[in-house]
C-alpha cells in the first residue's frame, strides 16, 4: 500500500506493508524525511558558501567566503597574513573574482542608475540573470516608482550587449536546405560575416539565402542601432580609431560621443566633423541639406531632404506627390528651395553663360567665393587672352552688384576714431545693414543713429539713393518720383514721364513742382545773386527757411580770401535783393492776438487785400474785426512808403 504525502514542496510516497500499524508508517516517513532534510540543509549551505582551493608555491590552499562576505578585504587579508608577492597576490584576486561571479557571488557588473536629487544607485546583475528581472529585484529593493523601467531595462541590455555579456541580437531562420530552424546569437567584437557563413555551412544553405540571412541580420542590426551604418578609420595621436555612426544619428551627435569618449579638444572636434560630415554627404548617407517645409493643410513643418546628385524639381515633384502639393505649390517650393542652397553654398549664387571660341562655357558662382580668382581659373581653363579676361571680369562684377549679390561699395564708417570697413549691397535696408554691422564689431547699440546718418549720407551724395522722394498722383494713383545728387528738377521730371511712358509735354509742370519741393527741402538754394568781390564774380545761394545772416556767414566761410568787414554790407546787399525778388517780406505788420504778437509778413508782387483776408481767416479773426485788420495794415504800409522814399 502506497501513502502519498506533500511537506512544503517536497512529495514523498510511503510504502505501508500488510498488516503494518499507523507508529511503522510513522517511523519510516520521520526516517525518509530526515534524509530529504539533511541534503536540503547541505545544498543551501552550499550554495552559500565558496571554497578557493589554489596551489601557491607548491602548497595546496583553500579559502571559504561566506555569500555577501567581503571578498576583496578577505584576499587583501590573505595575502597580508601570508606575505604574498604582488604577482601572487592579483592571481589569486583574479581567481576568486572570476569564481565567485560565476557562483553568483558576485554581479556581473553594478549598471549605474541616476536618480531624483542626483543620487547614483548600482544595479547588480548577476550570471544567468535577464535584464527585466534584474531590474525588476533592483525597483522592488529601492523602493522605487515602476515608471521607468521599460527605459532602464533597454539601457541595462545595453550595458551588457557592449561588454558582451549578452548578445547584439538572436536570429532564427529556417534551413533553405531541411527546413529546420537554425539560431544565430551575434556578440560585440564577433565578426558577423563568418559567423553566417559558418551557420550556412552547418545547415548547409545556398548562397543566395546565405546572402539574404546576412542582408536581414544587417537591417535589423542598424535599425535597432546595434550596428553602425557607417564607420570611419580615424588617427588620434597616431593610433587607429573607429567613429561609427548609428541608424538615425546625426554627424555632430556621432562625433560628440566620439569626442568625449576620445577626449578631443573643441579645435580637434571641428576638423573633425567637417571630414565627416563630408564624406557622408559624398557617400549619401546624409542628406546634403534638410528643409523644414510648411505645407499649405496646416500643421507642424515637413522635413525635405537633398541628397547629394539629386536633382531638385525632381525630388520636389516627389515631395509634391507625397504631400498632395499643386503645381503651383511645388513650383514655388522648387524657388524657394533654389534661394536656401544658394545661401548654404549648395547652388550656385548666378551662372554666367560666354561663348568661348564658338562653345557654350558657364561659369557658376558660389556664396563666398573670391570672384576674382574663379574667373581667372576659369580663363585659364578656356584659354582666354588677358582683354577677353578683363572683360569677362568686368560683366561678371557688374552683374552681381546690380543683382546685390556682391557689395555696390564698401565704406570706412568712423567709430570713436576708428574706421570700420561695411559692406552695401544694393537694394539693402540700411538699418539691417547698420545692425549687423554693430553685431559684428560688437558695437553699442546707441551706435547705430551715428553710423546709419554717416552711411546714408555718403550713399545719397555718390547717387545710390535719392536725395528727395515725392508722391505724385497719377490716375488715380501715387508714384514715387526720386531726385538724386547732381540731377535738376527738369532731369528728374524726364526719368520719371519716361519710366511711366507719359507725354513729354508734362515735363515742364512737373518739373517746376519738384523744383519748388527741392527748394522747400533745402536741396537747391531758393535764390542764387551773383556777388562781385575784387574784379571777381561770386554766386552766393540762399536755401529756403534761412535768414540771410546765416548765409552771409557761410558763404564767408567757403570764401576765406573776403575780409570779414565785409559782412555787414554783403548782408545789407542781399536783403535789398531778396526782398525786391519776393523772397524775403519787405515789411512785417505786428499784431496782438489774445495776448501773442504774431507777425504778418508783406512781399512785393503780392495782393494786399487777399493776403489780409488768408491772414484773418487763418487765425479766426472776425469779419466784423476785419475792417480794423484792413486799417492797420494800410497805414503800416503808408508808415513804410514814407521811409522808403526819404
Amino acid at each position: 500500500m502506497e501513502i502519498p504525502i506533500s511537506i512544503g514542496e517536497q512529495q514523498f510516497q510511503i510504502q505501508l506493508e500488510d498488516g503494518a500499524d499507523a507508529e511503522s508508517a510513522i517511523k519510516q516517513m520521520t526516517e525518509r524525511f530526515k534524509r530529504v532534510l539533511s541534503n536540503e540543509i547541505s545544498r543551501r549551505v552550499q550554495d552559500n558558501i565558496l571554497d578557493v582551493d589554489l596551489n601557491l608555491d607548491g602548497q595546496q590552499v583553500r579559502l571559504r567566503f561566506k555569500k555577501g562576505e567581503d571578498i576583496v578585504a578577505k584576499v587583501e587579508q590573505f595575502v597580508t597574513e601570508r606575505g604574498l608577492t604582488p604577482e601572487a597576490g592579483q592571481q589569486l584576486s583574479v581567481e576568486v573574482l572570476r569564481r565567485a561571479t560565476m557562483r553568483d557571488f558576485l554581479p556581473l557588473l553594478f549598471h549605474e542608475v541616476h536618480v531624483d536629487g542626483g543620487q547614483i544607485l548600482q544595479l547588480p546583475v548577476y550570471a544567468g540573470q535577464s535584464p527585466d528581472t534584474a531590474v525588476t529585484d533592483f525597483i522592488e529593493k529601492q523602493q522605487l516608482l515602476p515608471d521607468f523601467k521599460d527605459q532602464l531595462v533597454k539601457d541595462l541590455h545595453v550595458n551588457l550587449v557592449g561588454r558582451g555579456l549578452a548578445p547584439l541580437g538572436t536570429f532564427n531562420f529556417a534551413s533553405s536546405a531541411t527546413g529546420e530552424p537554425v539560431s544565430l546569437s551575434l556578440f560585440v567584437g564577433e565578426n558577423m560575416t563568418e559567423k553566417v557563413e559558418a551557420l550556412c555551412t552547418q545547415s548547409a544553405m545556398s548562397t543566395t539565402d546565405c546572402e539574404e540571412v546576412h542582408q536581414e541580420i544587417t537591417r535589423a542590426l542598424k535599425k535597432e542601432k546595434l550596428l553602425p551604418v557607417h564607420e570611419f578609420p580615424i588617427n588620434i595621436n597616431q593610433v587607429p580609431q573607429i567613429l561609427r555612426v548609428f541608424d538615425g544619428e546625426t554627424a555632430g551627435q556621432a562625433l560628440k560621443k566620439f569626442s568625449a569618449q576620445h577626449q578631443l579638444d573643441e579645435n580637434a572636434m571641428k576638423e573633425l566633423e567637417v571630414k565627416l560630415r563630408e564624406r557622408l554627404i559624398n557617400e549619401g548617407i546624409v542628406p546634403v541639406v534638410v528643409y523644414p517645409v510648411r505645407l499649405a493643410s496646416g500643421g507642424p513643418p515637413v522635413t525635405f531632404p537633398l541628397y547629394k546628385g539629386a536633382n531638385l524639381t525632381s525630388t520636389v515633384q516627389d515631395f509634391g506627390h507625397k504631400h498632395s502639393l499643386s503645381p503651383e505649390d511645388a513650383a514655388s517650393l522648387t524657388v524657394e528651395l533654389q534661394s536656401e542652397l544658394r545661401k548654404d553654398g549648395l547652388a550656385p549664387l548666378v551662372e554666367f553663360n560666354f561663348d568661348i571660341g564658338g562653345k557654350k562655357a558657364i561659369l557658376p558662382l558660389f556664396q563666398g567665393q573670391n570672384v576674382t580668382q574663379q574667373v581667372l581659373e576659369f580663363g585659364e581653363a578656356h584659354g582666354i587672352s588677358a582683354p577677353t579676361y578683363a572683360s569677362i571680369l568686368s560683366e561678371v562684377d557688374a552683374r552681381l552688384k546690380s543683382q546685390g549679390l556682391a557689395p555696390l561699395l564698401s565704406f570706412d564708417l568712423d567709430w570713436q576714431g576708428a574706421p570700420l570697413t561695411l559692406p552695401y549691397y544694393k537694394g539693402t535696408d540700411l538699418k539691417q545693414v547698420v545692425g549687423e554691422f554693430i553685431a559684428l564689431h560688437s558695437l553699442p547699440a546707441s551706435a547705430e543713429p551715428a553710423l546709419l546718418q554717416q552711411l546714408t549720407q555718403r550713399l545719397t551724395a555718390l547717387g545710390h539713393l535719392p536725395l528727395l522722394r515725392l508722391p505724385i498722383h497719377i490716375q488715380d494713383k501715387e508714384e514715387l518720383l526720386d531726385v538724386y545728387t547732381g540731377e535738376n528738377a527738369t532731369q528728374a521730371a524726364e526719368r520719371f514721364m519716361s519710366r511711366l511712358g507719359l507725354a513729354p509735354s508734362l515735363v515742364p509742370q512737373l518739373a517746376a513742382e519738384v523744383e519748388r519741393k527741392m527748394k522747400a527741402a533745402k536741396i537747391i538754394p531758393l535764390r542764387e545773386f551773383a556777388i562781385g568781390f575784387g574784379g571777381q564774380e561770386l554766386a552766393f545761394a540762399l536755401y529756403f527757411g534761412e535768414s540771410v545772416d546765416a548765409a552771409v556767414v557761410r558763404f564767408l566761410s567757403l570764401h576765406s580770401s573776403l575780409p570779414a568787414s565785409s559782412r555787414p554790407a554783403l548782408s545789407q546787399e542781399i536783403t535789398r535783393r531778396a526782398t525786391q525778388e519776393g523772397l524775403l517780406p519787405f515789411l512785417q505788420v505786428p499784431f496782438n492776438l489774445e495776448g501773442k504778437e504774431v507777425m504778418l509778413p508783406l512781399f512785393h508782387g503780392q495782393d494786399v487785400t487777399k493776403e489780409v483776408e488768408a491772414f484773418g481767416s487763418a487765425h479766426g479773426i472776425q469779419p466784423a474785426s476785419m475792417p480794423i485788420l484792413h486799417q492797420a495794415v494800410q497805414q503800416a504800409l503808408t508808415k513804410y512808403t514814407s521811409a522808403s522814399s526819404l
